[in-house]
């Protein structure tokens, strides 16, 4: 079985523009959610899925030469993009990463991955009764489950967000859902989504250089500190 890491990732964003070429502690955005991938356990590539508009071309020379791949296609038909990067990359299941969730926890990936290894499902997740904070997702799809959603999709917000799909329709789905043994996590925003989230990631990483294997929790009690000042 080859499951590979497919990071989404566009250069424009209403609320921060060119967010994915940020540099935080002295890597871009991107680059540090592909040293997550290189540190989780089971993963046979990693590629990135961007558009094929030319002012994502810089994500693309930027995939290159971290040594991985770049696959392209519509803006809005994101899952189109995600399936293909599977097929291309023959993959039997796909890591669904973010290119802005530099604070995602590679343990927590690992775990997704090898529950899907071991168990015969089209989705590993702890999306599903969110337990975790925002920017802290994990998801393997099937490919075969994956190419029947893209078949079955109809609406433009199931396009959008890959795995909604899914999560709207249950019962078609050999779903297995992972939950957080530590509670009180789930609103705590991750993700870099706007100004005040670069900010936040910006804070963090300078009180934590290891954040990229560093505990949950103490991320967690970080950005709470962060909200507080």
């Amino acid at each position: 079985m080859k499951i590979g890491a497919v990071i989404l990732a566009r250069l424009d964003s209403r609320r921060l523009p060119g967010k994915a070429l940020i540099q935080v502690a002295g890597r871009p955005l991107l680059g540090h959610v592909i040293d997550i991938c290189r540190h989780v356990v089971g993963l046979d590539a990693i590629a990135l899925a961007t558009s094929d508009r030319p002012e994502d071309d810089v994500l693309e020379t930027f995939a290159h030469a971290e040594g991985i791949a770049c696959v392209r296609g519509s803006l809005d038909d994101v899952a189109g993009r995600f399936l293909t990067a599977m097929r291309q990359l023959n993959l039997d299941g796909a890591l669904r990463l973010n290119g802005d969730s530099p604070l995602n926890r590679p343990a927590l990936l690992s775990q997704a991955v090898e529950r899907f290894r071991r168990g015969g499902w089209d989705l590993v997740t702890n999306v599903v009764g969110r337990s975790y904070p925002f920017g802290v997702s994990a998801e393997v799809i099937g490919y075969a489950a994956m190419e029947r959603a893209c078949t079955a999709m109809h609406i433009p917000e199931h396009r959008e967000h890959v795995t909604k799909v899914f999560y709207d329709n249950p019962e078609q789905v050999r779903m297995d859902v992972l939950l957080n043994v530590e509670p009180g996590m789930n609103g705590v925003q991750l993700a870099v989504d706007d100004q005040t989230d670069l900010e936040r990631f910006r804070w963090i990483a300078a009180r934590r250089p290891d954040f990229i294997t560093a505990p949950l929790s103490d991320l967690v009690a970080l950005a709470r500190t962060f909200e507080i000042e």
